[in-house]
C-alpha cells in the first residue's frame, strides 16, 4: 500500500470513545488486544532512531555506560511482504564499530538480538537483510518495543543505543462510504441506504494524539451519529472513535484520542471503517473502509 505523507507520519480496539463534546471514557473488554492480534500492517513501514551513549544501560559495559560523545542515526524500511529490512546507518565520533543489531526490548530494558546488521555497510548507503515473517511483522507493529545499538571492542555491551519509532507522525486517510458496504444484519436485513453516500478525510496525528476530520454527506437525512470502528472489510467491530454529527458538512473538526488509538489507526487503516447512523438506519446508513489518501 502506498502512503501519502503530510507533516511527519507515513504510512499505517475498541478503546477510548469520545462522543461529540462528551468526556473520554474507557471502552470495556479486550478490544485493543483482540484487534491487534488480527492486525495486518501496511506492507512497508519506515522507522528511525538517533542512538546515543546516554541510552546504553550502565550495566551493559561493567557500569561504564556508552560513549559520552558518539552517536548514530539509522533508518529502517521494514517490508512485511518480502520480509526484508533495508537500513542506512550513519555514525559520528564512533571508532571501531564491530557489530550492530536491532534488539527486542522497551526503553531502558535489555533484550535479545532480533536482527543482525552488517557493520561493513555502515556509512556506505543502504543495505538489506532478510528476516523471518514474524520478526518483520512484529517490528512493524511495535517499533517502540525494539531498539538499535552498536558495539565496539571498548564497549562490547553497546556504545550507542536508540529506541525505534515511526519516521512520520501524521497520516492522511480517506474513505467513500456507501450503503452497499453496510452489512445487511446491521439493520434487520435491510442493509444501508440504496442511494446515499458520504466522503470523509481523517488527519491522524500520533504526536498530539488527535484526529481531525471532514465529513460531507449526499442524499442522507437525519444523521444522528458517526464513528470510526475497528474491523476489517465486511466485519463489524466496536467503536474506536466517536465523531460529532453536528460538524458534518461544516468543515473540519478534531477529536482527541489515546496514543494507542492514534497509532493503531495510522499504521493499520484498512482494519478500521467509518460509518454513519440515522434514525431509519440505526445500524448504519453508509459505511466505508479507511485507506491512505492517494
Amino acid at each position: 500500500m502506498k502512503r501519502t505523507v503530510i507533516g511527519k507520519f507515513s504510512l499505517p480496539v475498541a478503546l477510548i470513545v469520545l462522543a461529540g463534546t462528551a468526556s473520554v471514557a474507557n471502552a470495556t473488554g479486550g478490544g485493543l488486544a483482540a484487534a491487534k492480534a488480527a492486525r495486518v500492517v501496511s506492507p512497508v513501514v519506515q522507522l528511525v532512531t538517533h542512538a546515543t551513549g546516554a541510552e546504553v544501560l550502565p550495566s551493559d559495559n561493567a557500569n561504564m555506560g556508552g560513549s559520552p560523545t558518539g552517536s548514530a542515526d539509522a533508518t529502517f524500511s521494514v517490508d512485511t511482504k518480502s520480509h526484508l529490512i533495508c537500513y542506512t546507518v550513519t555514525t559520528k565520533d564512533l571508532a571501531g564499530v564491530a557489530a550492530g543489531h536491532i534488539h527486542s526490548g522497551a526503553k531502558g530494558v535489555d533484550g535479545g538480538v532480533a536482527v543482525g546488521l552488517d557493520a561493513s555497510k555502515f556509512n556506505k548507503g543502504t543495505a538489506c537483510v532478510s528476516v523471518a515473517s514474524a520478526v518483520a511483522t512484529d517490528i512493524a507493529k511495535n517499533p517502540d518495543m525494539y531498539y538499535f545499538n552498536l558495539h565496539t571492542k571498548k564497549y562490547p555491551g553497546g556504545i550507542v543505543r536508540g529506541q525505534l519509532s515511526a519516521k512520520f507522525t501524521t497520516v492522511l486517510l480517506t474513505t467513500h462510504a456507501t450503503g452497499a458496504e453496510v452489512l445487511a444484519a446491521d439493520n434487520a436485513n435491510m442493509g444501508g441506504s440504496p442511494t446515499g453516500s458520504a466522503d470523509a478525510t481523517f488527519k491522524v496525528d500520533t504526536k498530539s494524539n488527535r484526529i481531525c476530520y471532514t465529513v460531507t454527506t449526499t442524499g442522507i437525512a437525519d444523521v444522528v451519529a458517526g464513528h470510526i470502528h475497528s474491523g476489517a472489510k465486511g466485519v463489524d467491530g466496536g467503536v474506536a472513535v466517536a465523531l460529532d454529527p453536528a460538524k458534518f458538512n461544516h468543515g473540519s473538526a478534531c477529536v482527541p484520542v489515546t496514543a494507542a488509538v492514534a497509532k493503531d489507526i495510522a499504521m493499520n487503516p484498512d482494519m478500521y471503517y467509518f460509518n454513519l447512523h440515522s434514525k431509519k438506519y440505526s445500524g448504519g446508513v453508509v459505511r466505508g473502509q479507511l485507506g491512505v489518501k492517494k
